[in-house]
């Protein structure tokens, strides 16, 4: 989990900003600095990789196909990480606990 993380920290930092910093502005930096800096805390990750997903398809909207390679990659990391969820020590885990899953239907005992 630490991984992907920081693959989609990479790929958030390396899109377009890094490269073409005066198209979006002073506050860019900071911003993707402080998206990677929660999503490898762990803080409200499927939300995190929900927004690193779509900064990063802005970023191949507005700087076209020099970043593209990259910018998939990162997409699909995010998606991947926004549907595993936090990850057990994460600090979403720590503040919500852990949950368990139980299917409705499932009475068996088999172990």
């Amino acid at each position: 989990m630490l991984l992907l993380r920081v693959s989609i920290g990479a790929g958030v930092l390396l899109n377009g900003s890094l490269r073409f910093p005066s198209i979006f502005g002073q506050w860019d930096i900071p911003v993707r600095l402080a998206i990677d800096l929660v999503l490898l805390a762990g803080i409200f990750s499927p939300w995190m990789a929900l927004l690193a997903g779509v900064l990063t398809i802005v970023d191949v909207a507005t700087l076209g196909s020099p970043c593209a390679p990259v910018a998939f990659l990162t997409v699909v990391n995010a998606l991947a990480l926004g549907l595993l969820g936090p990850g057990a020590y994460s600090l979403d885990a720590r503040i919500f606990g852990r949950r368990l899953l139980v299917l409705p239907g499932d009475d068996s005992n088999v172990p």
